[in-house]
């Protein structure tokens, strides 16, 4: 970048920068203690552009994605998605699957299964391409990019089976290692210095998502 005369770079961070912060509303100036190497790698990320930002006088922004999900078509009618071999992903995997290990049901939540904030790929993009537009004075600034609202494992289940009209067994399994109870966005940074705004409700998220697996198996 600096070879090359580029001065702007858009970063795409993570939630799991945080750990477990154990608060209801993550906001950027929480803490970020990272319990996973993904978290940490990321923030170790986050560092660095911080450091050549006020080395170079750059224009940097990290965005901190929550849970992305949903698919999308664009303007050549192209569908894409998440599908992966192994899927790993809370939403797609019970799409995919319709009987699923839940990992850990005896954590620190209403319910005892973890709490996500699920943002729409869709809404992602908008925010991306606001902070590519963005010509604010030079500096690093971070955006947490999310829902605001939390929503568990069972309530994920609850709400697709809503939508398939199809019951959705599970079973409760270990925990994996690292992962946090709580993880919800305040996102009220990015409404303000970037005018972003999720537009697509968890409803829509898991039917969007829904239709891009039911394309493609």
């Amino acid at each position: 970048m600096i070879d090359n005369s580029i001065n702007q770079i858009v970063f795409s961070s993570t939630c799991a920068v945080y750990g477990n912060p154990n608060v209801k509303s993550i906001s950027e100036q929480t803490k970020p203690i990272p319990i996973n190497p993904y978290g940490n790698s990321k923030l170790q990320a986050d560092l660095e552009i911080s450091n050549f930002t006020e080395k170079h006088n750059l224009n940097s922004i990290s965005l901190r994605f929550f849970n992305v999900a949903g698919s999308y078509t664009n303007k050549l009618s192209q569908f894409f998605g998440e599908l992966h071999k192994n899927e790993t992903h809370l939403i797609p995997r019970i799409l995919a699957q319709r009987n699923i290990e839940v990992y850990g049901s005896d954590f620190n939540t209403h319910d005892g299964t973890c709490v996500r904030d699920y943002v729409h790929v869709i809404d992602i993009a908008h925010a991306i391409r606001l902070s590519l537009e963005n010509k604010t004075s030079p500096g690093h600034r971070i955006y947490n990019l999310g829902s605001g609202i939390g929503a568990s494992v069972q309530e994920i289940i609850q709400v697709t089976q809503s939508i398939l009209n199809t019951e959705i067994t599970w079973k409760s399994g270990k925990r994996r290692a690292g992962d946090p109870d709580y993880l919800v966005s305040d996102s009220s940074l990015a409404r303000k210095e970037l005018g972003w705004a999720t537009r697509f409700d968890l409803k829509q998220i898991i039917a969007d998502t829904q239709k891009f697996i039911q394309k493609n198996l």
